[in-house]
């Protein structure tokens, strides 16, 4: 295993990360089959381009720690959809991603569960504000409505809400229990607030109001539109709380051995014709 220091916390702005053609073609090299006909289905290029990202941070990581070659790395997907690593085999090694906005986050541990999720601050779902919340009243507690709402406006409680919700995406993620346990069920408390460039770690949680003291939530604004929540199970006087290290798409492929040698024509053509992103959204 390789002397990186963990929890790994990285993260790749899309925006200014869009590969050439010719990167394009060696980034689906690098990844199985599978997982190629997966993002060949997106409609937006944006959500293509995050997917791919995801894929490759999950195999440089594991690439990077512990020193195999990228041949040798074989993932698939749970009950629950989510990528699990086959070969090699590392039991004890706990690695999550999440993409949302204009970022793809990878979290990864090499002995607790871990759950990463990323959200941008805004809300762009075409209803009211208080319409959006009434939908989902369900997802939070009372009492955590009256911390989302305390921001005196629109935008602040959409930054207040996306940080509860990202919070709790942490959790289930690093659980493996996806989107099948009831989020009322998990009541997160807040305690300082979040800046860019420093990292918080006070919130907890309880479960069934039961307060978790085995559990850490680090937050991050990484950048001034963007939260980011990582679950650890562990107490929080054991972590090292550090920034999250940026990447570019020429650091996922670098030194990658490729699966096939197929340029994946159609694929890479169809890509490129897609649309960006939904109409209106920045």
């Amino acid at each position: 295993m390789s002397a990186l220091a963990f929890p790994l916390r990285w993260a790749v702005y899309t925006s200014t990360n869009k590969p050439t053609r010719a990167e394009l073609q060696n980034g689906i090299k690098i990844i199985q089959s599978e997982e190629v006909n997966r993002i060949g289905k997106f409609y937006f290029q944006r959500d293509a381009h995050s997917s791919l990202i995801g894929r490759l941070l999950l195999r440089k990581c594991i690439a990077d720690v512990f020193g195999v070659k990228n041949k040798e790395i074989i993932f698939q997907r749970d009950n629950y959809n989510k990528p699990i690593l086959l070969s090699p085999s590392l039991p004890h090694f706990h690695l999550n991603v999440s993409h949302q906005g204009d970022y793809v986050v990878l979290a990864a541990h090499n002995s607790i569960r871990i759950g990463i999720d990323v959200m941008k601050l805004e809300y762009s779902g075409g209803k009211d504000v208080s319409e959006f919340f009434r939908l989902m009243e369900r997802q939070f507690s009372a009492k955590e409505w009256i911390n989302i709402r305390k921001g005196g406006g629109d935008g602040e409680n959409i930054k207040n809400f996306m940080r509860y919700w990202t919070l709790k995406e942490s959790y289930v993620k690093a659980v493996g229990l996806g989107l099948n346990l009831d989020l009322e069920r998990i009541e997160f408390q807040t305690l300082s607030d979040l800046s860019i460039g420093q990292v918080v770690n006070d919130s907890f949680v309880k479960v069934d109001g039961q307060l978790l003291t085995n559990w850490t939530f680090e937050e991050h604004y990484i950048d001034s539109e963007h939260v980011v929540a990582i679950a650890m199970e562990t107490p929080r006087t054991e972590l090292e709380m550090a920034q999250f290290k940026l990447l570019s798409f020429q650091n996922l492929i670098h030194n990658q051995d490729f699966l096939t040698e197929s340029q994946h024509e159609d694929f890479v053509e169809k890509y490129f014709k897609k649309p960006e992103q939904p109409s209106g959204r920045k």
